[in-house]
């Protein structure tokens, strides 16, 4: 099983790779096989994968039944996420929670941790759900089910290598090239319109000025106002 936006492609350094160019076409049926094979090897793989090997949005289950042996991986922004428990008829693994309370795998009961994780920091950190027995596989994680042992770990992680070849100059140069790259791939001609949330701030206001270089189209852009004028950032993004 698996789900996401992907197609194979050549990996920058050999074999192959998963991506989700802009609008891109999902795998065909005679490519599904090598992308299951591709996916199992990225699971079973006890070293962390290359960064380069896996662009774009997927997550997977794989089940070995003369094993009896199951995998799963999310990819490294988790953007197809899956929720997970155990209990002793076995592993339960699903795309939402809710599946996993229509299957009965778990009692519909608030989890404390989760909770108070929530107040405190607004948010539920993997692998934390909002219900108590069930789990997020974080990002860029594998989970492996091996006679009725689950464990999980990371198979992908960030790397920040250090780059100051060049001169101050050149590397703002190629800094503005790259963050010119990414909007441009992500808004194609005669694709769907976009937008962007506006803070004011550097980061937003630079996407929203390139997102309007890159087409006809009037950008559609979204902020939030306060009364607090200490909150307040709709002066900053009228600009």
């Amino acid at each position: 099983w698996w789900r996401g936006d992907v197609q194979i492609v050549p990996a920058s350094r050999g074999g192959l790779g998963l991506s989700l160019p802009p609008g891109g076409e999902r795998p065909t049926s005679a490519e599904e096989p090598a992308l299951t094979r591709l996916l199992r090897r990225w699971a079973e793989r006890a070293q962390p994968v290359d960064p380069q090997a896996l662009l774009g949005r997927v997550s997977f289950i794989s089940w070995d039944v003369s094993s009896g042996q199951l995998q799963a991986c999310t990819d490294p922004f988790k953007t197809c996420g899956l929720v997970w428990t155990s209990t002793p008829d076995g592993a339960w693994l699903a795309s939402d929670l809710r599946l996993l309370v229509r299957a009965g795998a778990i009692v519909p009961r608030a989890s404390r941790k989760a909770l108070y994780q929530y107040l405190n920091f607004s948010c539920v950190p993997s692998p934390l759900t909002a219900l108590d027995g069930a789990f997020k596989l974080p990002a860029g994680h594998r989970l492996r089910l091996d006679r009725g042992d689950v464990s999980t770990s990371p198979w992908w992680d960030a790397r920040y290598p250090e780059d100051l070849a060049g001169s101050e100059a050149d590397r703002t140069a190629e800094l503005r090239r790259q963050i010119e790259h990414t909007v441009q791939s992500y808004r194609v001609a005669g694709g769907p319109q976009w937008g962007a949330f506006l803070s004011g701030g550097t980061d937003s206001s630079s996407i929203c000025s390139l997102l309007s270089r890159t087409g006809d189209d009037r950008v559609k852009s979204f902020s939030i106002g306060f009364e607090e004028k200490g909150y307040d950032e709709l002066g900053f993004a009228r600009i």
